[in-house]
């Protein structure tokens, strides 16, 4: 009896270790991000096959490597060192904000570019009927991403 509770314990454990491996690692990759998002818009928009493979196409296109929330706070945190650093400087560097802020937003603009040039390609592959619903898709998106940030 003992021993039988005792191999449905490690059991349990090994499998509960298990499961949590599993979901670290699904959330460290992204759980596969991508193919989820090509699934959602093929079912949402009824694609066909050649429509969700020229979709998939494009969206692989984007490369964006989706940082880890430790990447992000890491930058968020060197661009408030910067910006704290200049705000404490002896002396008012207008140019060197200037410069700061010219660095972090051109790289937000050529992922906001890359991203809208693959919203675009898509949004032609698709029938009137199937725009309309990409549209409401997208102002969903955008409306839920205002919404986080207040």
């Amino acid at each position: 009896m003992k021993q039988t509770k005792k191999i449905l314990l490690s059991l349990a454990f090994i499998s509960g270790l298990a499961t949590i491996a599993t979901a670290a690692i699904a959330h460290q990759h992204g759980g596969d991000h991508r193919s989820r998002q090509i699934e959602r818009l093929t079912d949402k928009l009824d694609l066909s096959t050649q429509q969700s493979a020229q979709v998939a196409q494009l969206l692989g296109t984007l490369n964006f490597k989706r940082p880890s929330k430790e990447e992000l706070q890491d930058k968020r945190q060197q661009h408030q060192t910067k910006l704290k650093a200049l705000m404490m400087a002896s002396q008012f560097n207008e140019q060197a904000v200037i410069d700061e802020m010219q660095q972090h937003s051109a790289k937000m603009q050529q992922k906001m570019i890359a991203k809208m040039s693959v919203q675009y390609q898509i949004y032609q592959l698709l029938t009137p009927e199937q725009q309309e619903k990409y549209l409401k898709i997208i102002e969903h998106r955008m409306g839920k991403k205002f919404r986080h940030k207040h």
